[in-house]
């Protein structure tokens, strides 16, 4: 088991509605974006 801090803004990103905002598709395009800002 293991604790991590982590900003909310860069972590969490919510999925609430099929389409849209707050959708499957935002929340990987958050996450995607993530990663490309960790190899900088």
């Amino acid at each position: 088991m293991a604790i991590l801090r982590v900003k909310r803004e860069e972590e969490f990103a919510p999925v609430k509605n099929a389409t849209g905002v707050d959708s499957p598709e935002t929340a990987r395009e958050l996450y995607n974006n993530f990663h490309k800002n960790l190899k900088k």
